[in-house]
């Protein structure tokens, strides 16, 4: 087990807190699109070479995806999961550090936490991706790594994903914009349906 960081975007924290999200998808850049998915393993070797010259199995650390590609050079490509079971993820937010005077206090304020934005426009909110450790407040435990491609999410997957807590008559429908929102730009966009690891999670606390 490991403790790593993992970025959310303000609704998916917001999403996180209120219990409606316990799954995120994050694209495995590394997957060509004429890949097919074979399987994971923890138990991973590499070929290595002793000093008599002689070739042995050298287990390596990590969760890996195999895959076949058998118009490729290599036939069945590997790609190693950032996260696997058992990891505790910190979660990165925007968030702020603000000095009262009158106490000569630092206090850490959360972007999730404001309802009303306009009420709080003299705050500088800071990047989540520039949040360190020591104020971290949401831990995450992961208790499944899966792969497949992001158009084979189901509907009950897309409320796991933190749609449940948006009006919709279709949640698939809401899951698509909002990973267009983020993905395709990055050109990850839904019809390009990429490989996707899906990680399920659960609050802890540290």
């Amino acid at each position: 087990m490991s403790e790593k960081p993992i970025l959310f975007s303000t609704p998916m924290v917001q999403a996180i807190l209120n219990g409606h999200k316990t799954q995120t998808r994050r694209v495995i850049k590394e997957a060509k699109d004429r890949w097919a998915f074979d399987y994971l393993s923890d138990d991973m070797e590499v070929t290595a070479v002793d000093r008599n010259g002689d070739e042995y199995g050298k287990p390596v650390d990590g969760l890996y995806a195999t895959f076949e590609d058998a118009d490729g050079y290599i036939e069945f490509p590997v790609v190693k999961s950032k996260y696997r079971v058992g990891d505790i993820l910190w979660v990165r937010e925007s968030f702020c550090r603000v000095l009262y005077r009158d106490n000569m206090n630092v206090y850490v304020h959360y972007k999730a936490d404001v309802d009303d934005e306009s009420e709080h426009q003299d705050i500088k909110w800071k990047p989540s991706i520039h949040m360190p450790r020591n104020v971290a407040r949401i831990f995450l435990r992961v208790t499944d790594v899966r792969v497949e491609r992001v158009q084979e999410i189901k509907s009950e997957d897309c409320y796991s994903e933190g749609v449940n807590g948006m009006m919709t008559l279709d949640e698939r429908r809401t899951f698509r914009a909002l990973w267009n929102e983020i993905n395709a730009k990055r050109g990850y966009g839904w019809d390009t349906n990429p490989f996707v690891w899906v990680y399920t999670f659960e609050s802890v606390t540290i």
